[in-house]
């Protein structure tokens, strides 16, 4: 992933609020450990993130992506 989408990305601290936004392929930060990636990652290093696959009324299914932080 390039970085200038890296720092663009959403980011949910607690909880996965589910809006009207909200569209299947769309990738977002979710837990502790994976939004720590933001201070602690640099470009060439392993990330992870989420993808959302489906939608189904107030509930999304999602998948990690492991990915590697790129210069843009």
């Amino acid at each position: 992933m390039k970085i200038n989408k890296w720092v663009k990305i959403k980011i949910f601290k607690n909880e996965i609020i589910v809006d009207d936004s909200m569209k299947i392929g769309d990738i977002f930060l979710y837990g502790p450990s994976i939004v720590q990636q933001m201070e602690d990652k640099i470009i060439g290093n392993k990330i992870t993130y989420y993808k959302i696959i489906g939608i189904d009324g107030n509930n999304i299914q999602y998948t990690p992506i492991y990915d590697v932080l790129e210069e843009i």
